[in-house]
């Protein structure tokens, strides 16, 4: 396929279709939640007040596992970011699951995510925990996409979870000397892991 892609170009660049390039791609099994919530603890302003947006973004290997859609368990590790209230901060998680609920295609859980934190804005450095309770439909794909556009498009292969759900989180953190407790909200979400071929056309 990606030969008969690189051909392909070399012919556009002597007729009238433009020319293109092409490049692989591959992502892994990922979870993502974003919501927003309050911070308490920290010095806030009146552009900020105690309000703050969280998202991260994790590994999820079991995602993978076809015949693991009831496990009672997930692991995972990634990154995170908070801003709003006070000092903007990012940094890594590890995440354990369990999961009480399970049924054909939904499942409710509760995880312990730890967490490394970093202020830019302070050069400090801290740790967190937080816990979180989640509820979420899921299924498992094995199937190919593809799409284009006028500047270009992409073709591959889908495998592992898909899900959306909600989440409600408690959480706490200490950088430097400054402890601060969290509550928050939102969504969340299980993407396959994917490989395909992207194309891009060059005006």
């Amino acid at each position: 396929m990606h030969r008969g892609i690189s051909t392909f170009c070399l012919l556009a660049l002597t007729s009238v279709l433009p020319a293109c390039i092409a490049f692989p791609f591959a992502t892994p099994p990922l979870a993502i939640s974003g919501g927003g919530g309050v911070r308490y603890g920290t010095p806030s302003t009146k552009q900020t007040g105690p309000s703050m947006g969280h998202v991260d973004v994790g590994v999820k290997p079991l995602q993978l596992m076809r015949d693991w859609q009831k496990r009672r368990a997930d692991v995972g590790l990634g990154y995170t970011f908070e801003a709003g209230a006070g000092p903007s901060r990012h940094g890594a998680f590890f995440e354990g699951t369990v999961f009480p609920v399970v049924d054909q295609i939904a499942r409710i859980g509760v995880a312990a995510q730890p967490r490394l934190w970093y202020e830019p804005e302070t050069d400090k450095m801290g740790f967190g925990m937080a816990a979180r309770v989640t509820a979420e439909v899921r299924a498992f794909e094995a199937t190919t996409f593809s799409g284009t556009s006028s500047s270009g498009g992409a073709i591959g292969y889908a495998y592992g979870e898909a899900g959306l759900g909600l989440y409600l989180e408690g959480a706490y953190a200490k950088i430097g000397e400054r402890p601060n407790a969290t509550l928050g909200f939102g969504l969340t979400g299980r993407i396959p892991a994917t490989v395909g071929l992207a194309i891009a056309f060059l005006r």
